[in-house]
């Protein structure tokens, strides 16, 4: 099974970008479709995650199961300080603290390009018009909103692959290749 280490500075990181690029303020529903999207379209190019998160099907559609659970504030934790230091929810938006210059170190070109490719074309998108996008089965059949009824159910990296038309030798190519970098990095950071 493919997962990923999360990184919390990571997550930061993209969110802060976001949110500078809408005036500090977005729905965090909208939010998180954002990310799933730019997620998967990135896999389809470049067969890895940008967030480095994992996902669930929700009746709303998929979502970033670490993101989402920093969003709504409900676990004590230092990542969930880090987080509170720069975001705060009003209401059903997620909003940036201040104005401030952290950097998109973490993030390579092509991310940051595919960040902004996703938050142009959805732009003018509501949350519910996010909902509506996400559930449609043509573009996400992974996504099995309808069966999580009111609780989650884990979608998992393979799936998101399978969609993508990924064969099971190359999806088993990919896993290799993610399990070799994530222990170089252990040993680097060892």
């Amino acid at each position: 099974m493919i997962n990923f280490k999360f990184d919390i500075n990571k997550i930061i990181q993209i969110v802060n970008y976001l949110l500078k690029r809408n005036d500090g303020r977005v729905n965090y529903t909208k939010l998180i479709k954002l990310l799933y999207i730019a997620d998967k379209e990135f896999f389809g190019q470049w067969d890895i995650s940008i967030t480095q998160d994992s996902y669930a099907s929700m009746s709303n559609g998929p979502v970033l199961s670490k993101t989402y659970d920093l969003i709504k504030d409900e676990i004590v934790s230092p990542e969930q300080a880090q987080w509170n230091c720069l975001f705060t929810k009003d209401g059903y938006d997620l909003i940036l603290l201040g104005d401030n210059n952290l950097p998109t170190s973490l993030l390579c070109e092509a991310e940051i390009q595919m960040l902004d490719e996703i938050d142009e074309k959805f732009k003018d998108y509501s949350y519910s018009d996010m909902i509506e996008y996400t559930h449609r089965y043509d573009l996400f059949p992974e996504v099995k909103w309808e069966e999580a009824g009111y609780s989650s159910i884990d979608l998992s990296i393979e799936n998101i692959l399978i969609s993508l038309k990924r064969t099971p030798e190359e999806i088993e190519a990919i896993s290799q290749e993610i399990h070799s970098q994530q222990k170089v990095i252990e040993i680097l950071l060892s």
